[in-house]
């Protein structure tokens, strides 16, 4: 009697060049560590002046994304993008936890949509050809600026050819946070 053989293991993800913008936050954060736990090359691009009320400066970003490459810029201007984030380099992936402050429809509309758009392109002249962007749940009864801002990003990065995932997670609320890591 023959037996077939066994699969082959699933081959293991070749370490990649990934570009992170929305590192400082919370899920910004853990997905930096979760990338650089599994071999990545992970660049983020941060603020002057990052985090809540801008209290974060470039020395305190570093301490919370250790093992990471820190650029300073400002990724709703296109030309820090190339300048200061991209510096004409290739990477791989493309990876956004960027999300409006306040969600008023100005500010939705300058980052959940417009600073989206300039960093896609951006990326896809370094190189990029896989995206994955964090959105949100309630996108799929929007109401409110920053919902339609996403969705129309959303759809930007659908049309735009490249590979993409799109996570539209549940809220993350940082005050349970901290009784997650006590439990």
């Amino acid at each position: 009697m023959s037996q077939s053989p066994a699969p082959a293991p699933a081959p293991e993800t070749a370490p990649r060049r990934v570009f992170v913008i929305g590192a400082t936050g919370t899920i910004g954060r853990a997905t930096v560590r979760a990338l650089l736990r599994r071999g990545h090359e992970v660049v983020c691009l941060v603020r002057p002046r990052a985090g809540v009320g801008g209290a974060l400066t470039p020395a305190d970003s570093a301490q919370l994304l250790p093992g990471a490459t820190l650029r300073v810029g400002d990724v709703a201007d296109a030309a820090s993008l190339a300048r200061d984030g991209f510096r004409g380099e290739r990477f791989d992936v493309l990876v956004s936890c960027l999300a409006s402050r306040t969600g008023a429809p100005a500010d939705a509309w300058a980052i959940d949509h417009r600073a989206h758009v300039l960093a896609l392109d951006a990326a896809r002249q370094a190189g990029v050809t896989q995206v994955v962007l964090l959105s949100a749940i309630c996108v799929q009864k929007p109401l409110l600026a920053f919902q339609h801002a996403k969705l129309a990003f959303e759809q930007h990065l659908i049309e735009s050819g490249l590979n993409y995932s799109i996570v539209r997670a549940t809220a993350f609320f940082k005050s349970l946070s901290g009784q997650v890591e006590r439990v």
